[in-house]
């Protein structure tokens, strides 16, 4: 970018092509020249042109909320809020809320200063595209507040040290607003791997009766005849167990003691959101089935039982440790009556060739 007092009048111009968005850039020059005090008693304050750009850039990005321009050299930084639909709101979708800067010119003779700003932007960048909603305007406004004030120490020294102090104070702004974002962004993930149980859950229910309804068909085609009372259990166990796991998570989630890894983004949020209740059904499934199999002997006799099979799998699917510590005691025991079967095997199989 340019500086427009080193610019030639016809090179100063901002000029759009048509369906072309104007930059930030365009922006700052276009407010530049308007409030050149030559051109302001000529046009005015508010030049058509600057207005103009404006209104172009607003269209492409939001409306600025927030905003500082400088008065000494061409620069700026503005926030800008685009509209959000009433969908997007409820499902945390991108609001698009965004910091826009072109600070190069202001800080070229203080690089600490540009520093600073970029570590800022840096931040800002975090928020856009972890947060949503008021959390996300309300942490860019803490960061908008923070860069301003320090560059506000450029446009007007403050005498010896003010410049340490701005940068002292900023560091201490800027740390809040890290502390609102972690705060926000741990929150913000939440609901996106909520969403993403929900997502889980009726993918589920499509699967499991369209899977029932093929299993069966298949079994009838077969000639295999198995009562309808199996069937209703299994899909009895595998509901109880995904319903578990989505009140496992909650749980977590309203007591404060559910953690994620919030700058994975939200994609990755609610794809393993979306695990959860197939883990906690195929956990449900599973216990289930061991209790059919005789792996669960005080249980044994009620095998059958729906209540019985609703409670144990959606246990199973609600613990994270019951249907694991189950499937493992299983695993020694198969393990065990198989190697004494080969041992047997082996055994007798030498004692024949003797």
């Amino acid at each position: 970018m340019a500086h427009a007092a080193d610019l030639p009048a016809a090179e100063a111009v901002v000029t759009t092509v048509a369906g072309e968005a104007i930059s930030f850039e365009e922006l700052c020059r276009a407010r530049f020249l308007a409030m050149d005090p030559e051109r302001a008693a000529e046009h005015g304050p508010e030049e058509p042109a600057y207005l103009r750009a404006r209104k172009d850039f607003e269209q492409a990005n939001g409306k600025i909320t927030e905003e500082w321009w400088s008065s000494q050299r061409v620069g700026g930084i503005v926030l800008t809020v685009p509209r959000t639909s009433m969908l997007k709101a409820v499902v945390g979708a991108q609001t698009g809320a965004r910091l826009h800067r072109a600070t190069d010119w202001v800080t070229r003779d203080a690089p600490d200063v540009a520093a600073a700003v970029q570590e800022a932007e840096g931040l800002a960048v975090r928020c856009r595209e972890i947060l949503r909603g008021t959390a996300q305007q309300i942490a860019l406004v803490h960061i908008f507040g923070a860069i301003v004030s320090l560059l506000g120490v450029l446009e007007t020294p403050r005498g010896d040290g003010g410049m340490d102090r701005a940068l002292v104070n900023f560091e201490r702004d800027l740390s809040g607003a890290a502390r609102y974002y972690r705060r926000a962004a741990a929150r913000t993930t939440q609901i996106f791997y909520f969403w993403g149980m929900i997502v889980g859950v009726l993918v589920i229910a499509v699967l499991t009766t369209a899977i029932a309804f093929l299993v069966k068909f298949l079994l009838k085609h077969g000639g295999i005849d198995v009562a309808a009372n199996t069937f209703a259990l299994m899909i009895t166990a595998v509901a109880a167990g995904g319903l578990g796991a989505c009140i496992s998570a909650m749980w977590r989630i309203s007591s404060g003691t559910f953690t994620s890894d919030y700058e994975a983004g939200s994609t990755h949020a609610r794809t393993i959101g979306g695990f959860r209740p197939f883990i906690g059904a195929v956990f449900g499934l599973g216990l289930y089935v061991a209790l059919q199999a005789g792996f669960l002997p005080r249980f044994q006799t009620d095998a059958s039982d729906f209540y019985l099979a609703a409670l144990i799998a959606f246990v199973g699917g609600f613990s994270e440790r019951l249907a694991p510590d189950v499937f493992a005691k299983v695993e020694k025991q198969v393990v065990a009556e198989v190697d004494s079967g080969d041992s047997v095997t082996v055994t007798s199989g030498v004692r024949g060739g003797g």
